[in-house]
């Protein structure tokens, strides 16, 4: 991989760079290599790669976008605007925080007040359920003693 500027381009027009870069240390052949740099304020990505079948090699070229680029700092606009978006959410957290609080306290003071309420709801259900479920018991004895009355004066009916 080699990084650079215009002197890049330079070097691969003129010079045969590329022949240099991609040829083996050992001279036995070509390898894969790859090339970066900036010409006429835009950014390029050369990769040369050998073939498998015959061993010459393959150009492939391609544009980087800025943000891909990799630069030496930030720039001192965007830094600006970020620390002032920062400073702004720092701001309206301290401006809101007191009015979160105050719902909160609200919310725990409502709910509260209603945990009474629930408990005699649920009490209240429990109570009904009892209720039809000993009217049900009360309506099974009634039914088991009419039975049994029948039963008893039929049985003095044979006497």
């Amino acid at each position: 991989v080699l990084v650079g500027g215009d002197a890049v381009q330079e070097a691969l027009d003129r010079k045969g760079l590329e022949n240099f870069i991609c040829a083996k240390e050992n001279g036995s052949g070509l390898m894969t290599a790859c090339f970066f740099y900036t010409h006429r304020n835009s950014s390029h990505k050369y990769t040369y790669s050998v073939s498998r079948y015959n061993g010459t090699s393959g150009l492939n070229t391609m544009g980087i976008s800025p943000a891909r680029v990799l630069q030496s700092g930030m720039d001192p606009r965007e830094k600006e605007q970020l620390t002032q978006t920062i400073n702004d959410a720092r701001e309206t957290i301290e401006r809101l925080t007191p009015e979160l609080n105050n719902l909160k306290e609200e919310n725990d003071k409502l709910l509260s007040q209603g945990k009474p309420i629930s408990l005699r709801i649920k009490d209240a259900k429990r109570i009904k359920s009892d209720y039809a479920s000993y009217k049900m018991k009360l309506k099974n004895q009634r039914e088991k003693v009419e039975d049994a009355e029948e039963a008893a004066n039929k049985d003095n009916g044979r006497e």
